[in-house]
């Protein structure tokens, strides 16, 4: 009987061993190429979660817990990983795996970009410090803070001059040189762990990019070539392409071409040669082509896929606009100044060809000058020649001209705040630019308020025009001479006088008192009173408040934001917000698209230096939306 109990336990116990050795057995399958393969990752997964659901007392309930967290940090689903790897440090803190999870967690928080929760997580480490020093360290590379890294990148090496990961360190040392723009230095730190490695694939296409960067062409020619010889047959055609990329620094584009046309069935090849097409050959048709066979070979889903579509889907567009402006006699199109407006914008935005935008938004202010878009258009100008040109002289220019031509509208308000930031004390302000101060002071957050202060100034105007009328009046009826003595303030000598003469004459009237019950502090004017040019003015007056009254509140004084990601499936948007759990992050529908945004940043270095970093965290595509810019059906 005992021998069949003993039996019995040693086959539980082989049942619970297999069951995980093939869980890790589907893991070490699934990280093997450089995209993990999330099905095998899945399979991991249920296999532990069988040893967990079905023998909760084995030995193994750690081992599987420890690997589910890993199997849902390689599929980048974060909260899932840290929620394993914290079950495991609360419910098995003696375990040899809790000190791991802890250095894993800190992994967690690197990959998903919290960079300060990353670096108190590793200092949590206690077995294996080197390796969690070596990330604490490497917390700042990511965090593009190149200067720190390379700093604490040397006390590392000091330190432990021997490490297995100094290749490493001194690699990624080369990488901050080159994004600082120390080329030379750069070298000097690949070479030396080109020294210290068997793997000098990588290493060598480094140095290569840096003597490119340094324009010493043939250098760099000759080491990728040299590599021809001993290339592994996976990387050749990625060594080809480094080789064509310098074919084209070098405005060999011939020759960059032929190098690539070998690779028909290379994703990052056809995606290159679109590139070459488009910008450098301006045949859009051929870089079209290329961008969707790219985009076929990479699948439907993947970052690199939707680059290609991105790219693809732009040339459509505007080559759908130009036929339309081509051809707009024959095919009768009435909104021909919007389609002027989305070209510019897609110059812009998508091309960021800043030049030809700026040719199309002043085609709508010549063309079509009573358009809705001409206004936008020469905000935008001015805003690209200040921010994109970088030529504040010429800026200040394209403002007063948005502000004196286009009276009335939200982007004469944006001009004027902008030549205020520029020339400050020195620009004399108008009625509108009064206005708009004191919409601003008035800080409406409500609809509400917004009704109630419309109201307010319409009474505050209308008071304004009925006593203005009732001075005409008075001033067209007979005048008794002492009155007017005693008005006018100046002796008289006739007894009589001829009240037409005297309408005639420039009256100075003191309007202070009228003027202030509008609010508006304007100093006494010295003119006849026009009171159809006062009731204009009140009018514009109201429409100006009703524009301002459209702006919502938070959004008042931040002029731009950054878009990370745009997606046509919400869910897609929700996952991505979920796994940033910024406090500014935030999703915007507008329609198709769901777009995952950050921030109100009053200027545009505050979104720059935003933009970079999460550009530098791997949102290549994140970009600077300004506070106009029309969003309608926009990516």
């Amino acid at each position: 009987m005992k021998k069949y109990i003993l039996i019995i336990f040693l086959l539980t116990g082989c049942v619970y061993f297999n069951t995980f050795y093939n869980a890790k057995e589907y893991y070490e399958k699934a990280i093997e190429s450089t995209t993990p393969n999330h099905n095998l990752l899945d399979k991991s997964i249920q296999k532990c979660e069988k040893i967990i659901k079905y023998h909760p007392t084995s030995k193994y309930v750690p081992d599987a817990i420890f690997l589910i967290g890993k199997c849902f940090l390689e599929k980048e689903e974060y909260e899932h990983a840290m929620c394993k790897f914290k079950e495991l440090i609360t419910y098995y803190p003696e375990h040899s795996l809790a000190d791991k999870s802890q250095l894993e967690l800190g992994r967690v928080y690197l990959r998903r970009g919290d960079y300060s929760d990353a670096r108190y997580a590793l200092l949590e480490v206690k077995e294996n410090k080197k390796l969690a020093n070596k990330l604490i360290i490497d917390s700042y590379f990511f965090e593009g803070d190149y200067e720190n890294f390379i700093s604490f990148a040397k006390g590392f090496i000091d330190s432990f001059p021997k490490s297995k990961l100094k290749v490493d360190m001194l690699t990624k040392i080369g990488n901050s040189c080159d994004s600082l723009e120390k080329f030379e230095d750069a070298l000097g730190y690949y070479k030396k762990a080109l020294k210290l490695t068997t793997q000098r694939f990588n290493i060598s296409l480094s140095i290569a990019r840096s003597l490119i960067a340094l324009n010493q062409y043939e250098e760099a020619l000759q080491k990728l070539i040299s590599l021809r010889e001993t290339v592994e047959a996976d990387k050749k055609a990625e060594l080809e392409l480094a080789i064509s990329k310098c074919y084209r620094a070098k405005g060999e584009i011939e020759k960059a071409i032929e190098v690539l046309e070998e690779f028909e069935n290379s994703p990052p090849a056809l995606y290159e040669l679109g590139t070459i097409y488009e910008e450098k050959l301006s045949d859009l048709g051929k870089a079209k082509e290329y961008y969707e066979l790219a985009r076929n070979l990479w699948g439907s889903s993947g970052e690199k896929t939707k680059q290609a579509i991105d790219k693809s889907s732009r040339i459509e567009k505007l080559t759908k606009y130009i036929k339309i402006i081509e051809e707009q006699d024959s095919m009768k199109v009435d909104d021909i100044d919007k389609i002027h407006f989305l070209l510019a914008e897609l110059y812009w935005q998508e091309f960021d060809t800043t030049d030809t935008a700026i040719e199309e938004y002043e085609k709508i202010i010549q063309n079509f000058p009573e358009s809705k878009y001409a206004a936008k258009s020469a905000y935008s100008i001015a805003w690209l020649t200040e921010y994109k040109k970088e030529n504040t002289e010429k800026a200040i220019l394209a403002y007063e001209r948005t502000r004196n031509d286009f009276r009335g509208t939200e982007h004469a308000q944006f001009s004027y705040k902008a030549l205020l930031r520029l020339i400050g004390d020195t620009l004399t302000p108008t009625m509108w630019d009064t206005m708009e101060i004191i919409v601003e002071e008035v800080k409406i957050d409500t609809t509400e308020e917004v009704a109630d202060t419309i109201e307010a100034l319409t009474d505050t105007i209308e008071t304004v025009i009925d006593t203005t009328k009732e001075i005409v009046d008075t001033l067209k009826a007979p005048i008794d001479t002492t009155e007017v003595m005693d008005t006018i303030e100046m002796p008289i000598d006739t007894t009589t006088i001829d009240t037409i003469a005297i309408m005639d004459t420039t009256l100075k009237v003191d309007t202070t008192e009228v003027i202030d019950a509008a609010g508006v502090p304007i100093d006494t004017m010295e003119t006849p009173i026009d009171t159809i040019a006062i009731m204009d003015t009140a009018t514009m007056i109201v429409d100006t408040v009703e524009a301002a009254a459209k702006i919502p509140a938070k959004e008042v004084l931040a002029e731009f934001k950054v878009q990370l990601e745009a997606f046509k499936i919400e869910k897609n948007a929700n996952r991505l917000y979920e796994s940033l759990k910024k406090k500014d992050i935030y999703i915007e529908n507008i329609p198709p698209y769901w777009k995952v945004r950050i921030g109100q940043y009053n200027t545009y270095e505050e979104a720059l230096d935003a933009r970079d970093k999460w550009r530098d965290k791997g949102y290549e595509d994140a970009w600077i939306i300004p506070k106009n810019h029309n969003e309608s059906n926009k990516e």
